[in-house]
Parts: C-alpha cells; structure tokens; sequence
C-alpha cells in the first residue's frame, strides 16, 4: 500500500507520465521511419519490374515520331502516372525519400519530365496533370 501512496506523488506521477510518453514517442518515430523505409523498398522492387518498360518508354519519348500511334502514347503515359504517384508518395512523407533519391529514382523522375517537356509538345497535358513530378523534380519536398 505504501508504494501506492508514493506513485500518487505528483513528481513521481509525472515521471511515470513523461517517461512513459517519451518512450512511446520514441517507438511511434522509428516505427514510421521503418515503416517508410520498407514502402520505399517495395516501390524499388515495383521499379525494377518495370525497368524495360521505362526503357523502351524513354526510347519513344526521345523518337517523337513513335509517339503518333496511340498504344505508345499511352505506354508513356502509363509510366508518367507511375512516376508521378510515387513523387507523391515522397513528397507526403509515406516513402523515405532520401532512399529513393539515393536509389537513383528522384533523378529518373527528372528525367523523364524533361525528355516528356521536350516531345514536341505531345505531353502538355499530361505534364499539368503530374504536378507531384514536377514539383519533385524542382526540388520542392513538400505540398505548401
């Protein structure tokens, strides 16, 4: 019983209390930076079974000509909306980007904005729709 009437002191209280916060605090942060980490290495995997296919994407794109048959187009298209969910993906903070970056995929990304820019003006439209590429490729980490 004593050591009830000891816990109930309002310094011990609140040691127990911040202790215990602190701690849980600290588990919650690395949790999600594990958590982060494993859902950018799932995205790298998913990258590298799409690896030929970004290959030959990247073919058309720089073979503006190609792009005229409509199955094409939307190969590219197909990969620009890939690109552009997993800029999203890291710039909310859900993939750890720096791993991604280091992995080699941000610069892919900004790569592929750039060879979509310079198509001859086929990808307007879509360029205004990948708003997180491009924004990830001018380097802005975060929505305002």
């Amino acid at each position: 019983m004593q050591w009830f009437i000891e816990f109930l002191n309002p310094k011990v209280l609140v040691s127990f209390l911040s202790g215990g916060l602190a701690g849980a605090l600290f588990t919650h942060y690395f949790t999600l930076s594990r958590q982060r980490t494993e859902f950018a290495f799932k995205l790298l995997e998913h990258f590298f079974t799409k690896y030929q296919e970004i290959g030959k994407v990247k073919g058309f794109l720089q073979q503006t000509q190609l792009l005229e048959d409509m199955e094409t187009f939307n190969r590219v298209v197909a990969i620009g909306d890939w690109y552009d969910t997993v800029a999203l993906l890291c710039r909310r903070r859900i993939a750890n980007r720096s791993l991604m970056h280091k992995a080699g995929i941000i610069n892919e990304i900004c790569e592929f904005r750039k060879l979509a820019e310079k198509a001859d003006g086929k990808f307007d439209k879509p360029l205004r729709a990948w708003e997180n590429m491009v924004a990830i490729s001018k380097g802005k980490r975060r929505f305002a």
